[in-house]
């Protein structure tokens, strides 16, 4: 079952207070995807970003519509 809108919109609200109260760049790797290195990265990332045997999110996440929520 999808997330609903207020849920995305919450989370959006708390990355966005997040992002500004600990000066995190608003950019985003992604999800399911493993980064080498991204301990460097400055923004918004993921447990699947450190290992790839991870995968974060449901199926019923959609982050792209989060990412547009965020404007990123």
């Amino acid at each position: 079952q999808p997330y609903t809108e207020e849920q995305l919109e919450s989370l959006g609200s708390l990355i966005e207070e997040l992002c500004t109260d600990f000066n995190i760049p608003k950019t985003c790797i992604g999800h399911n995807v493993k980064v080498d290195g991204v301990e460097k990265f400055e923004g918004i990332v993921t447990k699947s970003n450190y290992d790839s045997t991870h995968t974060d999110l449901s199926p019923a996440f959609d982050f792209d519509e989060l990412k547009k929520i965020l404007e990123i």
